[in-house]
């Protein structure tokens, strides 16, 4: 809902002249109130604002323009997608928080379940930012205010893929634009399992890159498709990492 600026020029009926008045622009909010000015007074709502001008006791001349009200067509609700951290002990889950209906603009604030301090806040560069990259599992609290101050709230979990320790520490975004600085997508600790395969998925499944034996530097994804050669567009990719008696399932941030 946006506010509206109103300029109107009435003209004001006596009973031996027509006089003109000049009303100065007044910001009216969507949510209603009253205000007065030199010449006039506006009582505005979120239906119907009439301005009202008096030019004596018997004679009153009222300007109004509707707006849309809040209904129940505004209402909203949200949905959270999750990505599961990959192990015990890595921090690269993620989530995005998808809004259904409701009146923008949306603040969106997120809530960490410490164990030992309870849910704590978590900073974020925007108030609107619906996507949160680098978690470690487990609970999170998402709250949405949309513009008339509703509020809606949910609870959702990072999980784990691999109950175990650690083994590898598999990056959640790298950037191949050339520039010398994380143009390929490492793998901490995969030189140890030699024996190893990966596998990268685009977000309909099919795979755009896939190798064995990855070494971080002969054998390394650097955003190619490898079947083509073509240069894979910006996007959220999935992997399966393969080394003996484990399997890692994950995603992984590609961006230019």
């Amino acid at each position: 809902m946006r506010s509206i600026i109103l300029k109107i020029t009435f003209l004001l009926l006596s009973f031996n002249a027509i006089s003109q008045v000049q009303l100065s622009p007044v910001l009216v909010g969507s949510v209603g109130g009253f205000y007065n000015f030199s010449g006039g007074s506006i009582s505005a709502s979120a239906g119907e604002a009439v301005i009202l001008t008096i030019n004596n006791s018997n004679n009153i001349l009222t300007q109004g323009f509707h707006q849309p009200q809040a209904n129940s067509s505004q209402a909203f609700s949200l949905s959270v997608k999750t990505y599961s951290s990959t192990c015990k002990g890595s921090n690269n889950g993620a989530l995005k928080v998808i809004i259904e209906g409701g009146v923008s603009p949306f603040t969106i604030n997120y809530e960490f379940e410490d164990t030992q301090l309870g849910y704590v806040p978590i900073n974020t560069s925007a108030d609107s930012i619906d996507t949160l990259y680098n978690l470690k599992p487990g609970n999170y609290i998402i709250t949405v205010t949309d513009f008339y101050n509703r509020v809606y709230q949910d609870t959702v979990n990072i999980g784990i893929e691999y109950e175990g320790d650690c083994l590898l520490k598999i990056y959640s975004g790298f950037s191949p634009n050339g520039d010398g600085v994380n143009d390929t997508w490492i793998i901490d600790g995969i030189e140890f399992y030699p024996e190893n395969s990966v596998a990268i998925y685009n977000r309909w499944g099919d795979i755009v890159w896939q190798k064995n034996a990855y070494d971080n530097t002969n054998v390394v994804w650097d955003g190619i498709w490898s079947f083509t050669g073509e240069k894979l567009p910006n996007g959220t990719y999935f992997y399966i990492i393969n080394i003996p008696n484990q399997q890692f399932k994950g995603w992984v941030e590609l961006t230019r």
